[in-house]
């Protein structure tokens, strides 16, 4: 109706007078046809926004408008919702698993760490930024001796691998083996040698029954194994994990627990679940407000009860 009424000036030429003002019934009618326009925008937005898509679709019932049309709204808006999470969860994935993306900022010694942070945001973002360099200030940090600059980013995340607490993140191919290879693949290595690392990434983590199975059809304990699979497949020498075993039912909860302690790397765990941490870690690193409370030996952190209630926590079953 708006770009009719642009040309309503061109067909539509009486003259009129409104006070002082000259001009035709065309310009008038273009003018009326706009304020319309930008109107029911304005006020279609506003519908939007404070009412919730459930709703309008049933106002519009009752404005008679056809139960196939209103069905059809309904699908294509939830469509679009799931494909902008779809987006957003596979840019977050790749812009942390694609070799040109920034890398990490964090430095670690040690057999193997468990780290439990207090305050969700104090795990996310150390962990985060351990991944995204964001904050790095100029400062002397080497990854196994290997200086962390924008030049030898590629080479310091083959040796580092970050699990998401969130596997819906994590993952954003269809199938496990497209998920696990997406990285090989990324780096440049041959097709061969990308089967060869995912067989032995699905073995290392036992799935390989999962090979070809639909990611979307898979149950919470099963993504996060194959999520674990996606950073095996690059061999890293260290791995970090945001609460790993979140979600986890009995079974695979303990299954992780079995393949955390089949592995030779370096484990940086980030979590809450104290019995993992005892049954994995050996030594244990508490954090509050961003500082370090205690770092010693596992079983003596986690015995100490005074210790664990000032900060939040309890002791392990």
């Amino acid at each position: 109706m708006c770009i009719i009424g642009v040309f309503n000036p061109f067909f539509d030429k009486i003259p009129v007078v409104i006070g002082n003002i000259h001009c035709t019934t065309g310009i008038l009618s273009m003018i009326t046809l706009m304020m319309k326009g930008v109107f029911t925008v304005l006020a279609s937005y506003l519908l939007i926004a404070t009412t919730s898509i459930e709703k309008l679709c049933y106002v519009f019932r009752l404005l008679h408008i056809p139960k196939i049309l209103v069905t059809q709204i309904l699908l294509t808006y939830r469509y679009i919702t799931v494909l902008l999470g779809e987006v957003n969860r596979i840019t977050q994935a790749y812009s942390l698993r694609a070799p040109k993306q920034k890398g990490v900022h964090f430095k670690v010694w040690g057999s193997l760490s468990g780290q439990l942070l207090l305050r969700s945001m104090d795990r996310a973002t150390m962990v985060y930024e351990s991944m995204t360099l964001r904050g790095y200030n100029g400062e002397s940090i080497r990854v196994e001796e290997i200086p962390v600059e924008q030049k030898t980013l590629s080479l310091v995340r083959e040796k580092i691998g970050y699990v998401f607490q969130d596997s819906d993140s994590q993952l954003f191919m269809s199938t496990a083996y497209e998920d696990i290879a997406f990285a090989p693949r990324n780096y440049g290595f041959s097709e061969q040698e990308v089967e060869h690392r995912v067989e032995n990434a699905l073995k290392m983590t036992g799935i390989a029954h999962l090979k070809d199975k639909h990611i979307y059809k898979m149950s919470g304990g099963e993504k996060k194994l194959v999520s674990i699979a996606t950073i095996l497949s690059m061999t890293p020498d260290i791995i970090l994990m945001d609460e790993p075993s979140i979600a986890l039912d009995p079974k695979n909860r303990r299954n992780l627990i079995c393949i955390l302690n089949s592995f030779e790397h370096l484990k940086i765990i980030a979590s809450h679940d104290l019995d993992m941490i005892l049954d994995t870690c050996k030594r244990t690193i508490l954090m509050r407000d961003g500082k370090i409370i205690c770092d010693r030996p596992t079983e003596e952190i986690l015995s100490n009860r005074r210790l664990l209630e000032e900060n939040s926590l309890e002791l392990p079953l």
